[in-house]
């Protein structure tokens, strides 16, 4: 796949950034990705990498995170109606939000939660632990002050991602390293000794499932990528893992 297409790709996600109503049933989710009528063709959008954002992601219906399962684990939609199936290739880029607690307060330093644990823990059981095993990146947001100054500017980080962009395409990698396949992460996620002890240490301690060793595997190659280093080391195996679930 060549780089200018790839590079197209990336500069589209600034364009259009698509988020549905947390009131939208299933049908009207699938009707929001372009898929109004059973045709034997993908959906533009959906093959794109354009970003999916979720905003308050509890709060959707339930059976559209559910369904999310499948196109984030294949890469595809299974539309099944009376008298046909037809499958749709997808690779979007998933992104959600979400409060600590149904009032949003529990992490604030000036304000008061309001909610009871037992609303709380109702609150984050919407989401399924198998859901919730696909997601690749976990980020706490704590609130901002006036003193707070960015590490790194826009165009510093543009650059750094185009940079790692490159690198992957240059490996002769067909996919982005987050949609690496089972063989091309064995052949491209190449650990150092140390980082792979650090590796074998997680799985035990945290009963890392499949899934989620090669999520962890991807994620590092990125940020040895950010890096520009060939060999994932040790800091990216451990900055990897704590983006995962706690």
């Amino acid at each position: 796949m060549p780089i200018v297409s790839n590079l197209l790709r990336v500069l589209a996600i600034s364009i259009f950034v698509p988020t549905p109503s947390v009131q939208a049933t299933i049908f009207g989710f699938l009707k929001f990705f372009g898929m109004p009528d059973i045709e034997p063709k993908p959906p533009m959008l959906l093959d794109f990498f354009l970003p999916l954002f979720f905003d308050e992601i509890p709060h959707c219906s339930k059976s559209i995170i559910e369904a999310m399962r499948e196109p984030l684990e294949d890469y595809t939609i299974l539309v099944s109606r009376v008298n046909t199936k037809v499958k749709y290739e997808t690779k979007f880029l998933f992104a959600s939000a979400m409060n600590p607690c149904p009032c949003g307060n529990l992490l604030a330093k000036t304000k008061n939660c309001r909610c009871s644990d037992i609303e709380i823990q109702r609150y984050k059981n919407r989401l399924s632990d198998p859901f919730l095993d696909r997601i690749d990146i976990y980020v706490t947001m704590s609130e901002i002050s006036k003193e707070d100054k960015a590490d790194v500017s826009s165009s510093e980080l543009h650059n750094k991602v185009l940079k790692a962009f490159k690198q992957q395409m240059n490996r002769g990698q067909n996919e982005l390293n987050g949609k690496l396949n089972d063989k091309d992460i064995k052949k491209y996620c190449v650990l150092q000794n140390d980082a792979n002890e650090i590796l074998d240490k997680a799985i035990s301690n945290y009963t890392l499932s499949f899934r989620a060793i090669n999520k962890v595997l991807k994620l590092s190659r990125t940020i040895a990528d950010l890096e520009e280093v060939d060999l994932i080391q040790t800091s990216h195996i451990l900055e990897a893992l704590s983006y995962r679930k706690r």
